[in-house]
């Protein structure tokens, strides 16, 4: 495909696609409508296009995008630093904004339980999402430093969260939208 390649990740809904590609570019294609693919309009892509936002560049403090998913009309990507985007349809608060409101381009998960949680107050990083046809799950663990760009104990770190410390770490499931309860549960 040209302008495309390294492609580790694809994530497909019924009328969209994405992308993840090895230098953590994330592209999309299929139906505009509701902002789910990414690109700040409501525009089809018949083309597979680049979600700019989305760029390293674009990310604070040097983060890169890990994983992505597709719900039914919205969209989702996880960071290394263990934040969340969120875009597309959003009127069943399947973003998890707390708002029943569509969003054209990826928006940040910011969230009392995410930025304030887990053990020690130093909030709970993301590890994966799954998008389903009206709702969104979240996995989460606490994290043992402070996120980029926050300060906790004096310092700021850019650990990143890996697969190994989701296994080590209490991990939290939360679901937001119509279709399911927005409830946690704790293994």
């Amino acid at each position: 495909m040209p302008g495309i390649s390294g492609i580790t990740k694809i994530a497909c809904a019924e009328h969209h696609s994405l992308f993840l590609c090895n230098d953590s570019s994330v592209w999309s294609v299929g139906r505009g409508e509701d902002g789910r693919l990414g690109h700040g309009d409501l525009k089809n892509c018949e083309a597979i296009t680049r979600i700019l936002a989305l760029d390293p560049a674009q990310l604070p403090h040097g983060d890169r995008v890990v994983d992505i998913a597709a719900g039914e009309c919205h969209s989702l990507a996880v960071t290394q630093q263990g934040r969340l985007y969120a875009w597309g349809y959003g009127d069943l608060l399947q973003l998890g904004q707390g708002v029943e409101q569509d969003e054209p381009a990826p928006v940040l998960l910011t969230s009392q339980q995410i930025d304030e949680g887990g053990e020690h107050g130093l909030g709970r990083a993301v590890v994966q999402a799954a998008g389903g046809s009206q709702h969104s799950v979240i996995l989460t663990v606490a994290r043992t430093q402070p996120a980029p760009g926050k300060v906790g104990t004096g310092k700021v770190t850019a650990q990143a969260v890996s697969a190994s410390a989701a296994a080590q770490t209490p991990a939290a499931a939360t679901a937001a939208g119509s279709a399911s309860p927005a409830a946690a549960a704790s293994n």
